[in-house]
């Protein structure tokens, strides 16, 4: 019993013992949770004092990059001076040099500077890294009741921090401020010095002005002494040759007296000799003797003879009034032949001066001639332009020319009610075929579907290998569908409109019309019939379709011939009729133009080539225009025959045309959707290297999908797999005939690469699109630049059966979304038929196109 009442009591003393420590342990429970809150806290405010620790060292970083601008800035500045002072120092080559090596000394020690200061901003960088770090060492420690201390330390490093930033900051400025102070000092020192030298070279320069004066005077004088030197040194030599010929003269003389002498000399020789023999052995003395007796004797005989007689006097008087008669005679003699010298002398002179005249006459005939030749052609040309002043031709006159009439023939229009698309496009394929060539359905819808949006694309491109048929689609394509036709050879040096339609001769007074202009006028004009007046009836094809082909239209820049036309063209889009757009044809001064209309059944394409004598297309042409691509043929095709061409097929009615265009689109949103946005995917990575597309792009390569035929053939409900792959292909022929020309130019390496080709590829890859092939092979043959030029996805024989099995579908009854089109209204039953509102399938031409095709015949 006592024991029973002892257990209960140390039970109950037991439990309030397990109670008191259990609190006690929640009590050490929750101060731990407190601990851990507080730690938490403490632990969110260290990583906002981080975080607050970060923007203060991108604040520092900022800091240092405005220090790193204001010294571009301040060195754009000096660049700015010096290109002020350039043009003072161009005359001073030396000064500039010596400016310069200044100038770079104080730039390299400005930047010296400014590297000391940016090493000193990283010294006190790092200080205030290794204070982080010491920050983030007590931060580690810390566990508990450190938070005013971290928060000192904190405010502490940011004002020492501050501190440091404003002081630096300050420094900088102010050094700046200074060496700025300093430089536009120096610079204004140098101005001045620069003026004090140009004050100098002025002063220099008129000095060497009055030299050059002073130069150019004593050359004159010079070339004037010169000329008396001259005239003197002229006048001296012919002295000296006369002396020297006439001493020359005298040598001569005195050669022949010592010559003369010599062979007298010579002669005493002999006659000594002679002596000598005849002598013989007497003696000279002995001889002597002798002859000096004999000269005595011969002296005293001269003597003698001395004293002549009376007869010899009178003999000798004779001869003497002889001699002095002969020398009058001979004195009279010498006159006469002066005075016949002098008369010959005269005729000389004028037979010189007879000759120099009849020189001067035959120059100043032939000078007559080719004057009254020239005469005659002004007057020629006076008389042909004489009329034109005289009689100016009248506006009529000069539009009839231009009216003239390029197709003369009459071809009646197809009367049926309605044309099937389809059928219209398989009769051309099958003529083409039938006539020797190929071209495949593909090729043919996309040229026909780039015709028909006209409206917003108004120029179709053929493009392509040579000798492939880009000439020869628009011609069997005319040909055998009916529309009207004219091929333009561009020339080279087309540079105008004019060199492409005509132009007004002010000389024939008359307009030189090129056939282009005619048939243009001829397109526009309504046709007339039943006049009495064969003259008034003309065979106009206003209510037919007609296409101009420009052959080979990049020899010559298409921007220069074609401008005007693309312009108005592009303001067609959306017009009234009776609103269409015109180009001016100038009919000459004082007259007031021909308005050209341009409406909606001119059509208008153009062939190009590739190689070194083309130019190339620019945006504006490839953006306004559809560029068709001919493949590259895999297989070469023979021609059996060379076959005549048939004659032109019926001409097909513009309403019929006008009927086949949608002009409204009307697929899903979907679809829609997802075609766009491929666009707008090549749009954004064209961005990156500034390339883009505009609006038009987008709304040519959706509403040639709504004209394409086989999408008008294949309803969407009936055959909703077969529609799908008809908007793939005409999409995919959009792509390569609008949007990879745009990508011309880009570089196939490097940025262009990564961030604008490679993705466009990638996204056309992602689409599972026929056209990578192609893609890569632009990327590679255009030495370094995308360069679309080929057209390789048409040969693909399974996308081709595929097409074909589509277009074959189209034409099947079953398909009953086919695209048909109701011709004119129905005329009165008394009505008699007519040309353009006949519905009669036997058609009766007019008699006077039968009259004008005999007279052509």
């Amino acid at each position: 019993m006592g024991n029973k009442q002892q257990n209960p009591s140390k039970d109950k003393a037991e439990n309030t013992q397990i109670q008191y420590q259990q609190q006690s342990l929640q009590k050490q429970a929750d101060a731990l949770d407190k601990k851990e809150l507080a730690l938490k806290e403490k632990q969110l405010k260290i990583a906002n004092q981080e975080q607050l620790l970060e923007q203060r060292e991108e604040a520092l970083v900022k800091g240092k990059t405005s220090l790193n601008a204001r010294g571009l800035e301040l060195e754009k500045r000096h660049q700015q001076q010096e290109s002020k002072h350039l043009e003072i120092e161009q005359g001073l080559p030396a000064l500039r040099d010596e400016i310069f090596a200044e100038r770079e000394k104080l730039l390299a020690e400005q930047q010296q500077l400014l590297k000391q200061q940016l090493r000193d901003v990283a010294a006190k960088e790092q200080q205030l890294q290794a204070e982080r770090e010491q920050l983030e060492r007590v931060q580690e420690t810390v566990d508990g009741d450190f938070a005013e201390q971290r928060a000192d330390l904190q405010r502490e490093l940011q004002q020492i921090r501050s501190e440091a930033i404003t002081k630096l900051h300050n420094e900088v400025q102010q050094q700046r401020e200074k060496d700025f102070k300093e430089l536009e000092a120096e610079v204004q020192q140098r101005r001045d010095d620069l003026e004090n030298r140009e004050q100098q070279l002025d002063q220099d320069k008129a000095v060497l002005t009055s030299d050059q004066n002073n130069v150019r005077f004593q050359q004159s004088e010079n070339k004037q002494l010169k000329a008396s030197l001259e005239q003197i040194i002229a006048e001296r030599t012919k002295t000296r040759e006369e002396e020297f010929k006439q001493d020359q003269k005298q040598f001569e003389q005195e050669k022949q007296r010592l010559l003369s002498r010599i062979e007298r000399q010579d002669t005493l020789s002999s006659k000594y000799d002679e002596l000598e023999k005849l002598l013989g052995d007497r003696s000279a003395d002995e001889v002597l003797l002798e002859l000096t007796a004999k000269n005595e004797e011969l002296v005293v005989l001269r003597e003698e003879l001395k004293r002549p007689s009376r007869e010899l006097e009178e003999y000798y008087d004779g001869h003497r009034a002889e001699v002095t008669r002969l020398e009058e005679d001979k004195q009279k003699l010498q006159k006469e032949t002066r005075e016949l010298q002098h008369d010959l002398d005269t005729q000389e002179q004028l037979e010189f001066d007879q000759e120099r005249l009849q020189t001067k006459f035959n120059s100043l005939d032939v000078n007559y001639k080719a004057i009254l030749a020239d005469n005659n052609k002004l007057q020629e040309t006076l008389d042909r332009l004489n009329p034109a002043y005289n009689e100016p031709q009248n506006r009529e006159e000069r539009i009839r020319d231009i009216k003239r009439p390029y197709v003369e023939s009459f071809v009646p229009r197809r009367q049926e009610k309605s044309i099937n698309e389809l059928k219209w496009l398989e009769a051309i394929s099958t003529g083409i075929d039938k006539h020797g060539l190929h071209f495949s359905p593909r090729i043919l819808c996309a040229f026909h579907t780039a015709l028909k949006i006209a409206e917003w694309s108004p120029l179709t491109v053929l493009a392509g290998v040579s000798g492939t048929g880009k000439s020869e689609l628009p011609k069997l394509y005319s040909r055998f569908g009916g529309i009207n036709f004219i091929n333009v050879p561009v020339q080279p040096n087309w540079d105008s409109q004019e060199a492409m339609l005509g132009y007004f001769n002010s000389i024939s007074n008359s307009y030189q019309t090129k056939p282009m202009l005619n048939f243009l006028v001829q397109s526009r004009e309504k046709l007339i019939t039943g006049s009495d007046n064969l003259e008034a009836n003309y065979n106009g094809l206003d209510d037919t379709v007609s296409l101009v082909l420009l052959d080979e239209m990049n020899l010559a820049h298409v921007e220069l011939y074609f401008a005007d036309f693309l312009s108005k063209l592009e303001q067609r889009r959306a017009t009234k009729n009776d609103e269409l757009p015109f180009i001016d044809i100038d009919l000459g001064a004082k007259l007031d133009p021909y308005k050209l209309s341009l409406g909606r059944n001119l059509l208008f394409a153009g062939t190009m080539n590739q190689d070194e004598t083309t130019k190339s297309l620019s945006d504006k042409v490839i953006d306004r225009g559809t560029s068709i691509f001919f493949p590259r043929p895999e297989s070469l095709h023979r021609r059996k025959e060379l076959t005549p061409l048939p004659e032109q097929a019926p001409l097909l009615p513009m309403k019929i045309w006008w009927g086949w265009i949608n002009k409204k689109s009307d697929l899903s949103e979907v679809t829609v959707t997802h075609y766009k946005q491929l666009i707008e995917g090549i749009n954004k990575y064209l961005g990156t290297d500034g390339r883009a597309l505009g609006h038009r792009v987008w709304q040519s390569i959706e509403y040639y999908i709504v004209n394409h035929p086989l999408v008008i053939g294949l309803d969407a409900e009936q055959y909703p797999d077969e529609h799908k792959d008809a908007l793939k292909f005409a999409f995919e022929d959009q792509l390569v005939q609008k949007v990879m020309p745009k990508l011309r130019g880009i570089e196939t390496r490097g940025y262009a690469k990564e961030h604008c080709l490679n993705p466009i590829r990638d996204l056309l890859a992602d689409n599972k699109l026929d056209i990578l092939d192609d893609f890569d092979k632009a990327m590679r043959i255009g030495h370094g630049q995308f360069s679309w030029a080929s057209a390789d996805y048409l040969n693909n024989e399974q996308s081709n059966e595929r097409y074909q099995e589509l277009f074959k579908l189209a034409l099947e009854p079953s398909s009953y979304q086919k695209k048909i089109i109701m011709s004119e209204p129905k005329l009165a039953d008394k009505e008699e038929p007519t040309v353009l509102h006949s519905r009669s399938k036997k058609y009766k031409m007019p008699e006077f196109f039968k009259t004008k095709t005999k007279e052509n015949v």
